[in-house]
């Protein structure tokens, strides 16, 4: 179990694993923002501050593929130590700018596992 209170946000479309992740973390002790898509996802980026990013690989943004990946870059971009996990249900390999990639179905212990992984002191 993490020691600190974190910031997360997390960006999914689908509304099961939204609040199956939020419902998880907040009883971790974490703060958790919820986005459904791209636009939504870096509005509220921009706005607040976070120490993790979980993002779906596939996002609605038309017809567009890889957006997630692009989700990631934007916020590497603006925040480089940010860790950023990605889960997907069809990528195999981990995109550029993303520090994990986990496969659909996941274990919600997997997620608390990158979470404490990621933002342990060095």
């Amino acid at each position: 179990m993490h020691d600190k209170e974190l910031n997360i946000l997390v960006i999914d479309d689908n509304e099961g694993i939204r609040d199956s992740l939020k419902t998880y973390l907040t009883q971790l002790g974490h703060t958790v923002a919820l986005a459904t898509n791209a636009q939504e996802a870096l509005t509220k980026f921009d706005a607040g501050h976070f120490d993790v990013v979980i993002t779906d690989s596939s996002l609605p943004l038309g017809p567009e593929t890889g957006v997630g990946a692009k989700i990631a870059k934007a916020i590497k971009l603006q925040s480089p130590d940010v860790p950023v996990l990605m889960v997907s249900g069809d990528q195999k390999d981990k995109p550029e700018n993303v520090d994990a990639l986990l496969a659909k179905p996941f274990r919600l212990e997997a997620i608390s596992a990158f979470i404490e992984q990621s933002t342990s002191p060095k």
